[in-house]
């Protein structure tokens, strides 16, 4: 899921507790607003990222702040939550840049 320039995405709480999901409301520059229900699965934080990079979640908070990385879909007071598809989309360019700027691939990362 993109979000559009200017769009504001909020989570919603979950009203249902033995459901575990997200509902992303999308609010885009013409007031419409869209919903989208992501499931745990979907989501990954700086901890996931990590182990599956094999970075600390320090070095991987620093890259959070590139401008080229993805936005969270929302932050949380333990942190932000990206969705898997962007990191993963993210994780091969990154790979691609290492390749690049220092001729050898970087190593396969999987989100499990």
């Amino acid at each position: 899921m993109s979000s559009p320039a200017g769009a504001v995405m909020t989570p919603t709480e979950n009203r249902f507790p033995s459901e575990r999901f997200v509902a992303v409301v999308e609010t885009k520059d013409d007031g419409t607003q869209s919903v989208t229900q992501l499931d745990e699965s979907d989501l990954l934080g700086l901890t996931e990222i990590a182990e599956a990079w094999g970075l600390s979640r320090q070095r991987v908070s620093q890259l959070t702040k590139r401008d080229d990385f993805p936005a969270p879909v929302f932050r949380a007071k333990a942190g932000g939550f990206w969705l898997k598809s962007a990191i993963e989309d993210y994780d091969q360019f990154r790979r691609a840049r290492v390749q690049r700027h220092y001729g050898v691939p970087a190593a396969d990362r999987a989100f499990s």
